[in-house]
């Protein structure tokens, strides 16, 4: 905001007939202009500051996009460029996916079994064709069901079992609900359901598998001859001299306990954890249970099917085990959905399939080419001299319309040939054509910059057949070209260059141009408060003259016509 003068509350020129306004006005011109020039620097200021901060955002923005392993658009993952698909006739035994390790090739499967989990799996509950209502499970007393098979369960001092070692007591005023739910959030590792299409209940196992008893370890190892020498602590001695002994003596015991009783020791101890694991491992995958009042037997459940191993064959080998229906190969994910048919199999190869990867480097290009863009046209743009930051009153004379358009040509130029544009740019144009990741240039993928044109950024061109072509051949040339990290004499890959100018453009901006611009505002707002205060100081003074004046030519004035009516002619 640049200074006003205030002319509110001020009755002026009453008897000069001057306009005392527009002379005060005039006569602080030259003051006001300081101030206005003060504002005018502030603005460009700002808006330089602005744009930092709107590059440093965009950048951000690129990065985060192209420049992120984890990013959806990253240029940094190998997943980008190691795309492939299989191609697998729909069928009801086998659905395939593909990873960016997948290897190319023909497979053939046939699954003799699928995976399970032990179950528990209940006969018909009760004597009705319905079932038991979702109203009766979540809401009647087990004691008041009179429709379970045998009769309502009323064990009116309750009921209580055990599942995986977990001990369960309810009341027969509980529910179904409260039952299920008290089991499934139990951490027993198994859960409760029923199923009102066929009128039954069902424990089931949370792992699935064959169960294969493992001996329990037991406790875990102690150590029996613990290393109890305390490490010497430098205040505890006279001289530096009886330290470094005392040190080297601590130091060589210790030694000497880790190659022997200490080895043994954690050998043990890691065996434990090696078979602990494998103990609980297998323990999850079986169901224990005991019915002490007989409510698991009421509803169904007295008997255990043990859980099943996923068996299958691929390309004609050995038949291979697994405790999980979904198995990952190679980089090939198998979806086991059935067994198929004795002597039958499902064939489907895995190719490349780069046109992901080539939608993915032609969103790359055409986001570089809009930001090199940006950055180009900002740092080449001129200043128009003939277009200032409008002050308040020239605004004030403006459209709404008009001042948005001088806005835009005032804002124009103010970051004309910036070092640190410029320096990034450069930076950029000189990557597009270098040795990236291991030896590899953009151009043996496809890309390429384009030719030097006046008044125009560089940009790159992408051909896709020949990117296409480059992918299926040597998939990770392209991947190293642009993620391969700085190593040595190698600066890396496009995207680890990216990475680094981007960062380092935002550093130097951050650090040294924003906070060189920040405090030029702030001493151009002081400035401009100072002047402004002379503006008023200066005003003020004038007023004052000017009330002399008028009150001068008041008295003048009064004077006059005291002496005309002494003089007048009477009637």
């Amino acid at each position: 905001m640049s200074a006003t003068i205030n002319t509110s509350n001020r009755l002026t020129g009453m008897f000069s007939g001057l306009d005392t306004d527009a002379l005060v006005k005039a006569m602080v011109s030259t003051q006001q202009k300081k101030v206005d020039l003060l504002f005018q620097n502030r603005e460009r200021a700002t808006w330089k500051r602005d744009a930092y901060t709107d590059f440093n955002n965009q950048l951000r923005i690129f990065r985060e996009d192209y420049g992120s392993a984890i990013g959806t658009k990253s240029m940094t993952s190998q997943g980008t460029f190691y795309n492939s698909k299989a191609e697998l006739a729909s069928n009801q035994y086998l659905s395939v996916t593909t990873t960016s390790s997948a290897k190319e090739g023909s497979y053939s499967v046939r699954i003799d079994q699928l995976a399970s989990a032990a179950a528990m799996n209940g006969a018909r509950a009760t004597d009705t064709q319905s079932g038991l209502s979702s109203n009766m499970i979540n809401n009647t007393e087990i004691g008041s069901i009179a429709s379970f098979a045998s009769g309502a369960y009323g064990n009116e001092g309750g009921f209580s079992f055990t599942i995986n070692g977990k001990d369960f007591a309810f009341k027969s005023t509980d529910t179904l609900k409260t039952v299920m739910d008290t089991v499934n959030k139990s951490g027993a590792g198994v859960t409760m359901s029923y199923s009102q299409a066929t009128d039954s209940f069902k424990i089931v196992s949370g792992s699935m598998g064959e169960y294969r008893p493992v001996a329990n370890p037991g406790e875990a190892p102690v150590e029996e001859n613990p290393f109890t020498m305390e490490k010497p602590v430098s205040s505890g001695f006279d001289s530096d001299e009886e330290y470094q002994e005392a040190l080297k003596e601590y130091n060589e015991a210790r030694a000497e306990y880790d190659a022997g009783e200490g080895k043994e020791y954690k050998d043990a101890l890691a065996a434990w954890k090696k078979n602990s694991q494998e103990y609980l491992d297998s323990e999850k995958r079986n169901i224990t249970f005991s019915d002490t009042d007989g409510f698991l037997s009421h509803i169904g459940l007295s008997q255990v099917t043990a859980g099943t191993d996923a068996k299958i064959s691929i390309n004609g080998g050995e038949t291979r085990t697994f405790t999980e229906n979904l198995v990952t190969l190679d980089g090939v994910t198998f979806n086991l959905l059935g067994v198929t048919e004795p002597g039958k199999s499902v064939d489907f190869n895995v190719k490349r399939n780069p046109a992901d990867a080539v939608d993915k480097v032609k969103a790359f290009v055409d986001s570089f080419n809009e930001l090199v863009g940006k950055l180009y046209t900002s740092a080449s743009t001129k200043r128009d001299y003939k277009y200032s930051p409008l002050t308040d009153e020239q605004r004030d004379a403006l459209s709404e319309a008009e001042a948005e358009k001088w806005d835009e040509k005032a804002r124009q130029g103010i970051m004309y040939r910036d070092s640190n544009v410029t320096k990034l740019l450069g930076q950029l144009r000189e990557m597009l054509t270098s040795e990236l990741g291991d030896g590899g240039r953009l151009k043996d993928i496809g890309i390429t910059v384009s030719k030097y044109a006046v008044g125009e950024p560089f940009k790159l061109e992408l051909d896709t057949e020949k990117l296409t072509q480059a992918l299926n051949e040597d998939p990770e040339k392209a991947y190293n070209i642009f993620s391969s990290p700085a190593a040595g004499s190698n600066k890396g890959g496009l995207m680890t260059r990216i990475n680094n100018s981007i960062t380092e453009f935002t550093t130097n901006t951050k650090s040294v141009a924003i906070q060189t611009l920040n405090n030029s505002i702030e001493s151009l707002t002081k400035q401009m408060s100072t002047q402004e205060d002379k503006i008023t100081d200066m005003s003020e003074k004038y007023y004052l003259q000017y009330a002399k004046l008028e009150t001068a030519l008041q008295q003048m004035q009064s004077q006059q016509g005291q002496l005309s009516s002494l003089f007048g002619t009477g009637s």
